[in-house]
């Protein structure tokens, strides 16, 4: 990893007619965890500067994690240019489906007042789109001021600019005549509330001090625009020169140029964003040093990403980097110079940042803005995307996910004839594609990534529309409210490697996208196509990597040719109506091991699995449960070195012991052995997978007692032992972090007491509360208490599925049980 600077990230050339030369993607943050330089709670923001890289002769820093879409073109973007196309990373196009799932995970988890573990997975960020991590921590840098819920932070707006009662007066008039007669937010914005006047409001400050300042700047009562040219008059320690109006000495004439006119818009519109997403009202955790003294420029911080020595950078990122001066005194005090002609080029504000209101559309004001990064705030409030955001005719990049957005999306964006990434996904919107409410996007040609997924209220079909799109790299609508058949013309995307139509309602057949043989990353999970697997399923798009059709509906068969795609990594066609029996032959191929991701789960494929499966030597996950196979589990899966996760229950196996080969899968993590016909003891060498998180072994003819070298399963979570024969103690008092606990319908006796003392959530046993039947074990934490002669009780289906773990760079977020809905 490296940090990039910021020739990387954004042209400086701001020729009207000129595209850029090179576009850095912006890694969302919780792509990476990222955490403060250092854990200050009491930072000085007087003390504190905020550098964005160490090179003081470039920009503002964007984290380059070797993961983000790098776009080289040295051509204007509106006019066609063909040099920039790029590849799609097998982690940029795991990004949609990562958001999608954990937001419906989160979402349900919500509503499941039972799961406290909800709260834990709410926290995962969902704005993960390009790398594994699933956490997303921050502090601010010690080097740099934090504006967030510190009650001893210095908040800028405090800072006197110098001038006395009258000058201010005088400026705060100038300042709203001015706005109100460009134009430059609504006149109703600018209103003085009700029983103030602009002297009133500068001499209640002057009187009491920061205080005072402080206590009407946080006032949500008095409009963002208002306070925002209040702060921008009076309490600006940069003392900007009031466009149209005397200088401040009284001496007029030098305020009236273009660039003192764009410089003066330029820092209201920030102000005004800052205070229109609650920044001072709802601190901001990370303030980002928005409103100090400094040129906007400095508006920004610096992260370091977990794991790693390099830092990312959010806020105002301009067209250089700031000069910071240290003056002599020695004391760390610091000086801010800046040329007057700096303007900015790009906002990034970091996720789950407590945002708290509407987007302003002053932000038009920033004309040469090609950036616009806001996302994964949902509290923020949401609103309409202001249609005002269509006359930023530089923008390249926009990006709103998980805003709480609601409306239409304005036809206006259509202007943005150099935006190539769009991406509005995790919101509210709304359109209706029969009346042609996304007809506006043929007239964005330039767009190379658009994401709209989950917003539900976009509805309709497909339209035709997106086939002019031509520029197209990655398309997604997931979980959408579309419906009906996939249109021919779609087939004309001729460069698009991501595809992302999961979650729908499509009919009909897949032959169209069978035919754009470009693809590399094919989602439509969970639709109502209709077809047959077979021979030619798939069989010209060679360079697939990703590749998930489950619960399609699909009939046929296995073909081998899926087993010889040398760049295969992800492979799900569970939950269809496949049959017929592996392709053993094909799984020979000496020189094939890409695949990581197998899922074959609740088809009805019959036979033996073939002992060639050993071969697939890259397998992290296999899932083979709930088929018809039959005769043995091969021995050769366990040469699989990297297997994490295996799943081989619900099928017809043979009779037989349990599996010594399991011993050698020491990477293990989750191991499910449902209903395999397994019998005998549990082997104590399950004590040695000590990564194992989950482990299902029940309704089998399991004897004998439970091995007490479970307990050496430290990070165990799930256990699962129900209808078996087991007898014997419980014990398993050791197991600090199991949540769940099944081993009703077996033979068991004891003491649960040392189990209740950890905080276990589901907890099913054969119990007795007044331990009269010593058959039974002893249980005042159990959740559900069996009787003998209750045969439905806990008759719910507890298969843990495997969905959407490869989303997740193959880590667990959740447990899916059965149709239970439970999530964990």
């Amino acid at each position: 990893m490296s940090t990039s600077t910021n020739n990387d990230i954004i042209d400086n050339n701001l020729d009207d007619d000129d595209g850029p030369s090179s576009v850095v993607i912006p890694p969302p943050a919780s792509a990476f965890a990222i955490v403060d330089i250092e854990n200050d709670d009491d930072d000085d923001d007087d003390d504190a500067i905020a550098r964005l890289n160490g090179d003081p002769n470039d920009g503002a820093t964007i984290f380059d994690d070797g993961l983000s879409v790098v776009v080289d073109d040295d051509d204007d973007r509106g006019g066609g240019g063909s040099n920039h196309r790029t590849t799609m990373t097998s982690s940029d196009a795991m990004r949609l489906k990562r958001d999608a799932n954990l937001y419906r995970t989160t979402s349900t988890c919500a509503l499941l007042s039972t799961l406290m573990i909800s709260a834990v997975v709410a926290s995962f960020s969902f704005y993960s789109r390009w790398d594994g991590s699933s956490t997303f921590g921050m502090r601010q840098s010690a080097t740099t001021g934090d504006h967030g819920n510190d009650d001893d932070d210095d908040y800028g707006p405090a800072v006197s600019n110098g001038l006395d009662v009258s000058a201010n007066e005088a400026r705060l008039r100038r300042a709203l005549d001015y706005l109100v007669a460009t134009d430059a937010s609504s006149p109703s914005t600018l209103q003085h509330p009700a029983g103030t006047t602009a002297s009133s409001i500068t001499q209640a400050g002057l009187e009491g001090g920061s205080g005072g300042t402080m206590a009407f700047m946080m006032d949500g009562t008095i409009s963002p625009q208002y306070r925002a040219a209040v702060w921008l008059a009076q309490y600006d320690g940069l003392r900007l020169d009031v466009p149209w109006g005397d200088d401040d000495d009284g001496s007029g004439g030098g305020s009236g140029s273009s660039g003192v006119e764009y410089a003066f818009l330029q820092r209201y519109a920030l102000a005004v964003l800052f205070l229109s997403l609650g920044g001072l009202s709802s601190p901001w955790v990370h303030g980002l040093n928005f409103m100090r003294e400094w040129h906007e420029c400095g508006w920004s911080d610096n992260f370091w990403i977990e794991g790693s020595m390099e830092t990312a950078t959010f806020g105002i990122q301009c067209d250089g980097d700031p000069d910071y001066e240290y003056d002599g005194g020695g004391d760390g005090a610091v000086e801010y110079t800046m040329e007057d002609d700096r303007i900015v080029t790009g906002v990034f504000l970091p996720p789950f940042n407590n945002l708290v209101g509407t987007l302003p559309p002053e932000l038009r004001h920033l004309r040469y803005l090609k950036v616009l990064d806001v996302g994964q705030n949902l509290g923020a409030g949401g609103g309409e995307i202001p249609f005002e955001y269509g006359t930023l005719k530089n923008l390249q990049v926009l990006s709103l996910v998980n805003f709480g957005l609601y409306g239409t999306i304005p036809r206006s964006l259509s202007y943005n004839k150099k935006l190539f990434y769009l991406d509005l996904s995790l919101n509210m919107l709304t359109a209706n594609t029969t009346i042609g409410d996304l007809d506006f996007l043929a007239d964005m040609s330039a767009l190379e990534r658009l994401y709209l997924e989950y917003n539900s209220g976009i509805t309709g079909t497909l339209p035709d529309i997106v086939s002019d799109l031509t520029s197209l790299v990655a398309f997604s609508v997931s979980k959408t409210g579309l419906h009906g058949t996939l249109p021919p013309s779609l087939s004309r995307l001729t460069n698009l490697n991501a595809l992302y139509l999961d979650d729908c309602n499509f009919t009909g057949s897949l032959d169209v996208v069978m035919e754009m043989t470009n693809l590399t990353h094919v989602y439509l999970e969970d639709n109502w196509f209709t077809g047959i697997i077979d021979d030619d399923f798939f069989a010209n798009t060679m360079d697939l990597e990703h590749l998930d059709v489950s619960n399609c509906s699909l009939r046929g068969y296995i073909p081998g040719h899926l087993f010889n795609m040398s760049k295969l990594e992800v492979l799900d066609l569970s939950d269809n109506e496949i049959g017929g029996i592996l392709p053993g032959g094909a799984m020979n191929a000496s020189d094939w091991g890409a695949l990581k991701f197998l899922s074959l789960h609740t088809n009805n494929i019959t036979g033996s699995i073939p002992s060639s499966i050993g071969n697939l030597r890259g397998l992290i996950t296999l899932d083979l449960s709930q088929n018809r196979f039959t005769g043995s589990m091969p021995s050769e899966i366990g040469n699989l070195p990297d297997l994490d996760v295996l799943f081989l229950g619900e099928n017809n196996y043979t009779k037989d012991m349990f599996p010594d080969w399991i011993e050698k899968l020491t990477s293990l993590s989750e191991l499910m052995l449902k209903g395999s016909s397994l019998t005998g003891p549990i082997p104590p060498f399950l004590g040695d997978l000590t990564r194992m998180r989950f482990l299902d072994l029940g309704v089998n003819e399991l004897t004998g007692t439970i091995p007490q070298e479970l307990n050496n399963l430290g990070d165990l979570v799930v256990l699962i032992l129900k209808s078996n024969m087991l007898v014997g103690e419980l014990g398993l008092g050791e197991l600090a972090n199991l949540e769940t606990l099944l081993i009703d319908d077996n033979r068991l006796t004891g003491d649960t007491s040392a189990i209740c003392k950890h905080d276990i959530k589901f907890f099913i046993s054969d119990c007795s509360k007044n331990s009269m039947n010593v058959s039974e074990i002893v249980c005042d934490c159990c959740t559900l208490c069996c009787r003998d002669e209750n045969v439905t009780c806990n008759d719910a289906d507890w298969l843990a599925s495997t969905e959407g773990m490869w989303e997740f760079g193959y880590d667990r977020v959740f447990w899916l049980f059965g149709n239970d809905g439970i999530r964990r």
